[in-house]
């Protein structure tokens, strides 16, 4: 059976594909749109008492269930900003923050 064929039958790998009109589409993820839409209610009210250290915001997104990618495509449609802290003990090392207010960065 060749590429096309398991295309269309939707065997082995190639399940995820779906052909229209003789074109191969890829099939929507169910899943996935809902999974970021709780990520950013979830960061939304994470993130609205401050700005808060990435770090401290990634774990506590993968102890609610969450994967990294997914709080991060949830950052992006928030809007939520990434600010660099410089340590003065380590100058090539900042500390990474988030935060909903681009405003919080200014006084770093």
């Amino acid at each position: 059976m060749n590429r096309a064929m398991r295309a269309i039958y939707g065997v082995g790998e190639f399940n995820e594909y779906k052909v229209v009109n003789g074109q191969f589409e890829k099939k929507s993820v169910v899943g996935r749109p809902r999974k970021v839409e709780d990520a950013e209610a979830w960061l939304q009210g994470y993130l609205e008492s401050g700005k808060k250290r990435a770090r401290e915001v990634l774990a506590a997104g993968r102890q609610a269930g969450f994967s990294i990618k997914t709080l991060q495509r949830a950052k992006n449609k928030i809007q939520a900003t990434s600010i660099r802290e410089n340590d003065p003990r380590f100058p090539l090392h900042g500390l990474w923050w988030w935060s909903l207010s681009p405003d919080e960065g200014k006084e770093l």
